[in-house]
């Protein structure tokens, strides 16, 4: 749900297409309500006597929940109302941009997975991959921003609308991300002894 969430706020961002941002929103809404049922079954089960390992286990799934609920909420507030506002402006990306946009996404996503993956099998070497994964995509947002400053031309009026747009579609998802990445501080931490 999170990934489609996340692939149709991106067509809604570099085409307009209003159908992908109100899909956008509709699984937004599908999202909160199996956040909300995750976390009463979790609460429930964490209400029982558990084993240290097993309240550990749970509290670990409980903020991966809530963190998806953030990125669902990310995608539908901040990226969507992007698309929305370019939409009515009638503005688009130039070539640059859309490009360093869709390898953004491309690592978001596939972070995601390797959240998702790292989670279920605790793996170390995952969560390690997870931060060092979003080291790098703070390094891309801070050169994507220096590199539109160099970019700005007052031959089109529009560029710094637009590259504010730009700007501000990657720190949401590098916020995206780094929600993500907290899985891998999670199992490190239950790594050590």
């Amino acid at each position: 749900l999170v990934e489609t969430m996340l692939r149709r706020s991106l067509e809604a961002l570099l085409d307009g297409k209003r159908e992908a941002a109100d899909e956008t929103v509709r699984l937004s809404r599908a999202l909160d309500a199996l956040g909300e049922d995750v976390k009463a079954y979790l609460t429930r089960i964490a209400a029982e006597p558990l084993a240290e390992r097993d309240a550990r286990r749970c509290a670990a799934i409980l903020e991966f929940a809530v963190n998806l609920g953030h990125v669902g909420a990310i995608a539908e507030r901040s990226l969507v109302d992007a698309a929305r506002r370019m939409a009515k402006r009638h503005l688009s990306l130039a070539a640059e941009d859309r490009a360093d946009l869709v390898a953004f996404h491309a690592g978001v996503l596939e972070d995601l997975r390797l959240a998702l993956s790292t989670l279920l099998a605790e793996d170390a070497r995952g969560a390690q991959q997870l931060l060092d994964a979003k080291r790098r995509l703070s390094e891309r947002e801070r050169a994507a921003a220096q590199e539109h400053l160099a970019r700005l031309s007052p031959d089109r009026p529009d560029a710094l609308e637009c590259i504010t747009l730009h700007l501000g579609a990657l720190r949401d998802l590098k916020r995206i991300n780094s929600l993500l990445a907290s899985v891998g501080y999670t199992v490190l931490d239950r790594a050590d002894p």
